[in-house]
């Protein structure tokens, strides 16, 4: 369950990685270096050809796994085949129309049988997707819901009724994507905290351990892409740079979130 790796002395570090991305031999290989370098959630993007919540880096990623002819059935089969390896928690991140189009019901049972801990669907709202939710509580799978730092409060109330892993916090409107500097983000967290029992991370534009700063000491967690999408690209023809600087990069997070 993701609930019980958040408690009072942990801040969750949570790394988004796209399935098959940079091929599929390397992305099988990045997920049990993460979970050896202690990531707490590695979570795994379905590549889709319309990825609306997903910035130029992120996309152009899926692109690269599509042309890989990744699919959410070969996933399911890579960490089916692996997930003895990986002592991380492990999410699914996708799109409803890869979900709807290999049905609800058969894919929460993979996700069960594969051993997958949650799940989250950007395109996905609340109101629509209730149904599903409940049917992936009820399995098990834990529901990670996303929030903005413009959603009223009465809304994250009804998002939250429906999340039973952590609430996604958005930092920055717009897609994801590295940013040079983000919001003032602790008294929204704050604000959320108080009115909803849940553990919050925040996502989006994160780039440095510097960025985080402001908001580390009441936040959860945090949710990071699109720069480790980044040295991957850049260092991938080089495998053993690539492992080095990821391998610096997480751990200079892993220092900021013990403070």
């Amino acid at each position: 369950m993701l609930r019980e790796i958040f408690n009072n002395n942990h801040k969750v570090l949570n790394i988004y990685l796209t399935a098959g991305y940079p091929d599929i031999k390397k992305f099988e290989e990045l997920i049990v270096f993460f979970s050896e370098n202690g990531v707490d959630i590695i979570e795994i993007g379905i590549p889709f050809t319309e990825p609306v919540a997903d910035g130029e880096i992120i996309q152009k990623s899926t692109n690269i796994a599509i042309e890989n002819n990744i699919t959410l059935t070969k996933t399911f089969k890579i960490i089916e085949s692996l997930r003895k390896k990986i002592k991380s928690k492990l999410v699914f991140m996708s799109y409803y129309n890869p979900i709807f189009i290999y049905g609800e019901e058969k894919f929460i049972s993979k996700l069960v049988s594969v051993g997958v801990d949650g799940v989250i669907v950007p395109d996905l709202p609340a109101e629509e997707g209730k149904n599903f939710y409940k049917m992936c509580i009820n399995a098990g799978i834990e529901t990670i819901l996303l929030i903005t730092t413009i959603t009223p409060a009465e809304r994250i109330k009804i998002i939250s009724n429906l999340t039973s892993g952590f609430l996604y916090l958005v930092s920055v409107l717009g897609t994801t994507g590295v940013r040079d500097n983000l919001p003032d983000l602790k008294s929204k967290i704050k604000a959320i905290k108080k009115d909803v029992k849940l553990p919050v991370c925040v996502g989006f534009g994160i780039k440095s351990p510097e960025s985080i700063l402001q908001f580390i000491d009441i936040v959860d967690g945090i949710i990071i892409g699109s720069a480790i999408i980044e040295i991957i690209e850049k260092y991938k023809k080089n495998e053993k740079k690539m492992f080095q600087h990821l391998h610096k990069f997480i751990y200079s997070f892993q220092k900021a979130l013990k403070i």
